[in-house]
């Protein structure tokens, strides 16, 4: 069952862009320093406008994770990665053993295609 493509806003076009060409981006303010994820237009912490999109390897280690279960077995599982550029974002774990999952392992991007759009960035065991 494939995923319901994402919308694309005009501001995140670029992310949504490179992840359908297999690339992974985040965002870095020139002003402040501070790089970021999820794209927005605007730096998180300056509000600076000079922003600009920066490719990164998608490996990273699990921050934290919570396993949601429906009727006894894992329906989902929820992660925060932080990447290995250091930043910590929100995605999802895929394709794995759910019930061997631990804080530290490291993972890999594994992008799923959606219906019609681009793919959905989520991370699976490296």
């Amino acid at each position: 069952m494939a995923l319901p493509a994402p919308e694309v806003r005009p501001e995140a076009k670029p992310y949504w862009d490179a992840l359908a060409e297999g690339k992974f981006l985040i965002q870095a303010c020139n002003d402040c320093g501070n790089r970021y994820h999820y794209p927005r237009p605007f730096c998180p912490s300056c509000m600076s406008k000079n922003v600009e999109w920066l490719p990164v390897s998608g490996n990273g280690t699990i921050y934290s994770f919570s396993l949601v279960r429906s009727k006894g077995a894992v329906a989902s599982a929820p992660v925060f990665v932080t990447l290995d550029e250091g930043i910590t974002l929100l995605s999802a774990l895929v394709d794995c053993d759910y019930e061997k999952l631990t804080i530290g392992q490291k993972v890999r991007l594994k992008l799923v295609p959606t219906e019609g759009g681009p793919p959905i960035p989520f991370f699976t065991p490296a």
